[in-house]
């Protein structure tokens, strides 16, 4: 047989996959393998490697920074802190309390540091004053406190017994009596009597059943200012362990009984009572008229 025949035989051997055959390509996918094995083992080593750099680098990058706020903060707790003093005080707001007597009181006479100022402690200790409702303090970087002052406003008129004299003092919506003495402005408010206030002092309250009579008040002031206008006094009552009022309207002789809690619908009615009957001429035989209910009762004086 002559080469051709032999050549194209074996070409016919391999193809048919002969043991000889598969030895001699496995032995050259084995090298194939082992040359691929060995790149992708050199391409983990470098992935790993730089890795492993990052790594490094995150956690020096990480210790310098934690050095560098710890540092920081020393130096700004041992450096800075203690020279940051309060140099400035502002107060805005009701000027009730002049500057001296509120440094005194909110003391602020000594070295305040910025970081060491306790602003609720010296709104505590403003709030003590009776005539302050509410006060506000804040701090305002790097050396400023910003004080706001809410006064008490006056919504009635009532007296205290001062060294065995009755002395006139005002009272707000909240029922706080928080200063002797009237103002021009406060002459006309209405008067509030019949309370015992032998023990009395400014910044005391009177009893929390009295509250809905004083917030009532308010409303009327604001709200409804010539039915506040109307009134007089308003004597306050106890019966049958509970509050009400008699209500006296300006130039009106004539008592009128109303319950502790009256809002403007009852005392306008009130008035539209006394204008009726000062309509029909009978306003001078009427002894007093009572709104507790929910109708309107005339109490008629006795004829003779």
């Amino acid at each position: 047989m002559d080469n051709k025949s032999m050549w194209h035989g074996a070409r016919t051997f391999r193809s048919a996959g002969s043991v000889g055959s598969s030895r001699f390509h496995g032995g050259s996918g084995v090298a194939k393998q082992s040359f691929g094995s060995g790149r992708r083992n050199g391409e983990e080593d470098a992935t790993g490697s730089l890795r492993m750099r990052i790594v490094r680098r995150v956690i020096v990058g990480s210790l310098l920074t934690l050095i560098a706020v710890v540092s920081g903060e020393l130096v700004f707790q041992m450096l800075l802190a203690p020279n940051l003093a309060i140099t400035t005080v502002r107060v805005t707001g009701d000027d009730i309390i002049d500057h001296r007597e509120l440094s005194r009181i909110a003391g602020l006479d000594s070295r305040l540091l910025y970081f060491h100022v306790d602003t609720d402690a010296i709104a505590s200790r403003l709030e003590t004053v009776p005539e302050v409702r509410r006060v506000d303090v804040t701090r305002h970087f790097p050396d400023t406190l910003r004080i706001s002052v809410e006064g008490r406003t006056a919504l009635a008129v009532t007296s205290l017994r001062v060294n065995g004299e009755s002395v006139p003092a005002v009272i707000d919506e909240e029922g706080v009596v928080f200063r002797t003495g009237l103002r021009a402005s406060e002459r006309d408010m209405p008067v509030i009597s019949g309370i015992q206030l032998e023990e009395f002092a400014p910044g005391d309250t009177l009893p929390d059943e009295l509250t809905v009579l004083f917030e009532d008040l308010r409303r009327l002031r604001f709200d409804e200012p010539s039915l506040y206008a109307m009134i007089s006094e308003l004597r306050v009552v106890r019966r049958g362990g509970r509050y009400e009022t008699v209500l006296y309207p300006v130039h009106v002789q004539v008592p009128i009984r109303m319950p502790v809690r009256a809002e403007a619908e009852r005392y306008r009615a009130a008035l539209q009572g006394i204008e009726a009957l000062r309509g029909r001429g009978d306003l001078d035989a009427v002894q007093e008229m009572d709104l507790r209910g929910d109708d309107v009762v005339y109490t008629m004086l006795a004829e003779g």
